[in-house]
């Protein structure tokens, strides 16, 4: 199995490569370095706010953490837009009859897919938040932790996020489905975190009854993205239970999938 994901791997690192998305990171960096490194001095109200103490100062922690925020959201778009049109070029006609005609099982061959993409896609977002984090933190002249944590949540949120992509470019064999897709959810898990809000204007049990439903049951994409800031700022996770919902719902997704894949006639 060693060698089996070496190869697999091996070759998913060339496909990535050679796509344009690889360049679009490199550029992406470079740019937010440029920015960061050309400015001579993080001023606000004409005042240094590195003389502040970028520790002890709450105003530029958040400003801190909106700017990685911002960047890590970004970057994970880029992320999951290469993810989204991997694997349909993969599974394209011509190409999945030699794939799967190697001496693998078809789950393992997923598993082991989905591994590579995902620890490649989070080497490069490493790579990117590593060098914009030292950049940063030269110029505000203090090493900041708290990017560390969210860095360190970025790995659990973004498996989330790339299994739900992954799952419909598999059944879709679409990356615009896919992208559209994971939109769609995203956009419904926000509904449902404030279907509160809607009960006084329902006043139908039932109807609250299924929308609770709805929720415990979908994604909780937004919810989890909370606990970035929380984190940083140094106050630990604020929605526990979106954590694990998802931990869960990733697993079922991820399952279902390997069993279309292992049962699909290409």
């Amino acid at each position: 199995m060693k060698h089996k994901f070496r190869a697999i791997f091996h070759d998913t690192l060339l496909e990535i490569k050679s796509g344009k998305i690889f360049y679009v990171y490199i550029l992406v960096t470079v740019v937010v370095l440029l920015i960061v490194s050309l400015i001579s001095r993080f001023d606000v109200s004409r005042q240094d706010i590195t003389s502040y103490g970028i520790i002890k100062s709450e105003f530029i922690v958040r400003m801190m953490v909106g700017f990685y925020d911002g960047f890590w959201g970004f970057a994970f778009l880029l992320m999951l837009f290469g993810v989204a049109w991997h694997m349909p070029s993969y599974m394209s006609k011509g190409r999945v009859e030699l794939v799967l005609s190697k001496p693998i099982s078809r789950s393992s061959l997923l598993l082991l897919k989905f591994l590579s993409l995902y620890l490649i896609k989070m080497a490069i977002f490493v790579t990117m938040s590593v060098l914009i984090w030292i950049v940063v933190s030269l110029k505000a002249g203090v090493f900041w932790t708290g990017a560390g944590w969210g860095l360190l949540f970025a790995f659990l949120h973004f498996l989330v996020i790339f299994v739900i992509v992954f799952a419909i470019s598999v059944v879709s064999r679409s990356g615009a489905l896919a992208i559209m897709g994971y939109f769609a959810i995203r956009a419904g898990s926000d509904f449902l975190a404030k279907r509160e809000a809607l009960y006084d204007f329902l006043n139908d049990k039932t109807a609250e009854s299924i929308l609770d439903a709805v929720y415990y049951v979908s994604p909780k994409i937004g919810e989890m993205a909370a606990n970035f800031d929380s984190l940083m700022i140094g106050q630990g996770f604020v929605n526990s239970f979106a954590i694990f919902s998802n931990i869960v719902l990733a697993v079922v997704f991820f399952a279902l999938t390997a069993l279309y894949f292992a049962r699909k006639d290409f």
